[in-house]
């Protein structure tokens, strides 16, 4: 499969898990400051943020740093942003949101 038809069928499986509810049962049961942890928190409030090669630093650790990134890259059908490319070399997108969450579980669990 091309690079374009692997993105394509992992986007298309998108709408099934914002449909299916689970989304926002887990939203539903933060709190506001934890919530803020997991969508934002900046350079000066975390341990790191990850940089992306050829782009730089995420302006947020939680999930709208990437999240702001892809929106755009999808509204120009840029597939040759940086991100893109990162994102081809590895699975490295599940790992920033656990590691940022688990940062969060050892500070205030």
């Amino acid at each position: 499969m091309t690079p374009f038809q692997l993105t394509s069928a992992a986007l298309s499986n998108l709408p099934l898990l914002l449909d299916s509810g689970d989304l926002e049962s887990i939203i539903g049961e933060l709190d506001l400051i934890t919530l803020n942890y997991v969508l934002y928190r900046c350079k000066e409030e975390e341990v790191g943020i990850y940089a992306i090669p050829n782009y730089g630093d995420l302006v947020y650790a939680g999930l709208q740093g990437i999240a702001s990134i892809l929106n755009s890259v999808s509204l120009n059908n840029d597939l040759g942003h940086p991100i893109c490319s990162n994102l081809r070399g590895g699975k490295w997108l599940m790992g920033i949101p656990s590691f940022h969450c688990n940062l969060f579980l050892k500070q205030f669990a």
